[in-house]
């Protein structure tokens, strides 16, 4: 194997533990949101499972935005924004209140 597949590989590996473990949270905190009040559900507090899901997910970019930085082969500038943006948006929907069920839902 080429050692651009192995870099491939070796990031594939560590991102299916995130990419298993942070929906199953999410769709946990979806399910207690307040569904039936479209006019607080928009303003809903993230409960243990959200903060979890949302913590998880962001850990995950960070450390994806360092390997992506890091390899040359898995670098750009569509990946670091895609990365960036929610680590410095999510924390701050989720320990806020604020679109609690789209953070949940990407």
């Amino acid at each position: 194997r080429s050692v651009s597949d192995k870099i491939f590989m070796s990031n594939s590996f560590v991102s299916a533990w995130p990419a298993l473990t942070a929906p199953m949270l999410a769709w946990s905190a979806i399910r207690r949101l307040p569904w039936d009040d479209t006019g607080t559900l928009m303003a809903a507090a993230a409960d243990v499972h959200a903060l979890r899901a949302v913590g998880l997910s962001c850990g995950y970019m960070l450390y994806d935005t360092c390997y992506c930085a890091y390899y040359r082969q898995m670098r750009s500038p569509l990946i670091i924004g895609h990365h960036l943006l929610p680590v410095v948006f999510w924390p701050y929907c989720a320990l806020n209140g604020r679109a609690v069920p789209i953070v949940l839902f990407f």
